[in-house]
């Protein structure tokens, strides 16, 4: 009797404990603390949408998409944030890896302007505070000008100067005349009495911004754990466009930001622009591609395809989860 008493107290405890043993542990890194970028990423750990698809995620943030891909090529991360320029720029030096998602697929920013620049004209001649070179926002900065019919290198002056603090600075003391923002930062720079001169997001220039990266190595060998990870993302696409109290509850607790009125500029930012359908934007790899190619020639022959894996979100739509997800009452 005290045998078979134990024998299933035993039992027990295996059942109880396989949940947590099915559970595969992977780290993921974003780069960047904005709300526009990481909200999916931060939702799925939060929400347990991760955990719900079979995987422990440890979320990791390191500054700044080469710090990530760097991790990931020395195999301490399988899954990363990163952007289309970063990528592209690694993969043309010979590193293996690849976007399997995209999360924000347009031009992302807004050129903001000192108050007396009053049309697009109005810009040459002008200094514009830049990111370092090679950097997303470097190349947004050059390819929204030129859809603006100016010559970054010819009618106005770029300058180095950084993050989107120092640019800010920067036009704050006058040494700069025009920059780029994203949402989180437009109300602050409409606040301090700067312009608001364009809206490249508006405007719908294809640009590879926010992605999720990993290893060809990884997506072929762990197919099956990228494609639990991408039914996360997409969950978590959902649980944002759907759930909003708690999606700003969780990019609170991650910006460490009270600021209400910057929090909801960027949720009501990113609902608008988040693809419920989550593919790397060929044609935005294509167009940073040709930006990259004028300082590096080899980009210009490069395919996309080797930049991109569309199999994995083509498989969840093929299948109608993504179709599934969407259309379930809320």
């Amino acid at each position: 009797m005290k045998k078979s008493i134990w024998l299933q107290s035993f039992i027990l405890v295996l059942l109880l404990a396989a949940p947590a043993a099915a559970q595969e542990k992977i780290n993921l890194a974003y780069i960047s603390p904005a709300a526009e970028a990481n909200a999916a990423f931060w939702i799925g750990k939060e929400a347990g949408l991760y955990k719900k698809h079979g995987l422990d995620v440890n979320l990791i943030f390191i500054d700044g998409s080469p710090r990530s891909i760097q991790a990931l090529l020395a195999g301490e991360l399988q899954i990363i944030h990163t952007t289309g320029v970063a990528e592209a720029n690694a993969k043309l030096s010979g590193g293996d890896v690849v976007l399997f998602m995209g999360l924000s697929v347009v031009l992302p920013y807004y050129l903001v302007t000192s108050p007396d620049v009053q049309k697009v004209q109005d810009l040459k001649g002008k200094v514009g505070a830049n990111h370092i070179p090679a950097t997303s926002a470097d190349l947004a900065t050059r390819m929204g000008l030129r859809s603006l019919g100016l010559d970054p290198d010819k009618d106005v002056i770029l300058r180095s100067v950084g993050g989107t603090n120092l640019r800010m600075a920067a036009l704050r003391q006058g040494i700069a005349q025009f920059t780029l923002v994203s949402e989180g930062d437009k109300v602050a720079s409409e606040k301090a009495g700067f312009k608001v001169l364009v809206d490249f997001a508006q405007k719908g220039i294809p640009f590879q911004h926010t992605a999720v990266a990993s290893s060809s190595k990884f997506l072929k060998e762990k197919r099956e754990t990228a494609m639990r990870f991408a039914r996360g993302i997409v969950e978590s696409i959902y649980f944002f466009k759907t759930r909003k109290p708690e999606t700003i509850s969780i990019i609170k607790k991650y910006t460490r930001t009270d600021n209400m009125e910057a929090l909801e500029a960027a949720y009501l930012w990113q609902k608008q622009y988040l693809p419920e359908v989550p593919y790397p934007s060929i044609d935005g790899m294509k167009l940073i591609l040709a930006e990259v190619a004028r300082k590096r020639p080899e980009a210009a022959k490069a395919e996309v395809s080797q930049f991109v894996d569309m199999s994995i979100v083509k498989s969840l739509e093929d299948s109608g989860f993504i179709k599934e997800i969407f259309h379930r009452p809320n």
